[in-house]
């Protein structure tokens, strides 16, 4: 990202910046929540991802912003070790709500990873509550799932009727087919029962 660009502010939720805080702030608290403490959190997502690599092995670490969502900001971190990129993913949030929400999430992924364990929702390697600005911010470090996508319910505009809009970077965003999503409620049905 060029130096323009850090200077931008960082956004609390789409379309509404924070009073002080940039870009720059954002990536480097990043920063340290994966260096911080010998990088123990890298050790533990290396150990998720049964890598092997260790902190001294890292060759480079890229943090991409991809999101900046209602309640928190996805970004994804790739890192460098010996011949391979291993991505994780960083959920923040900083808002009180954004932090309740994402506290919830994490319960609730790890209650579920530990009773189903379908692989169907992320490990998580690390979480903690980190200095950002005059407050704290809540991130949590996961796995990142290559080619999932976010979907969801969405108005369509011709005909009113809800249904689930898949977004893919890669494709572009579209709504699903009936067929597809029933399997997307069945899958979601298979995980939470």
């Amino acid at each position: 990202m060029d130096e323009s660009n850090l200077g931008l502010p960082f956004l609390l939720a789409p379309n509404k910046p924070h009073s002080s805080l940039t870009l720059r702030d954002y990536f480097h608290a990043l920063e340290q929540f994966l260096l911080e403490e010998g990088g123990m959190r890298l050790a533990a997502a290396f150990r998720l991802r049964h890598s092997g690599a260790s902190v001294r092995d890292i060759k480079e670490i890229r943090i991409r912003s991809e999101k900046h969502g209602t309640f928190y900001h996805i970004a994804s971190i790739e890192i460098k070790v010996h011949d391979r990129t291993l991505t994780f993913a960083t959920s923040t949030a900083v808002t009180d709500r954004g932090k309740r929400c994402l506290h919830r999430e994490l319960d609730v992924i790890k209650l579920l990873n530990r009773l189903r364990g379908y692989g169907y929702l992320p490990g998580i390697a690390a979480a903690a509550e980190i200095p950002f600005g005059d407050s704290t911010a809540a991130v949590m470090m996961s796995e990142w799932f290559e080619d999932h996508h976010e979907w969801h319910l969405h108005e369509d505009e011709p005909g009113g009727i809800q249904r689930i809009l898949l977004w893919d970077k890669r494709k572009g965003d579209r709504y699903l087919s009936r067929t597809e999503a029933a399997e997307v409620y069945r899958r979601c049905a298979n995980i939470l029962t």
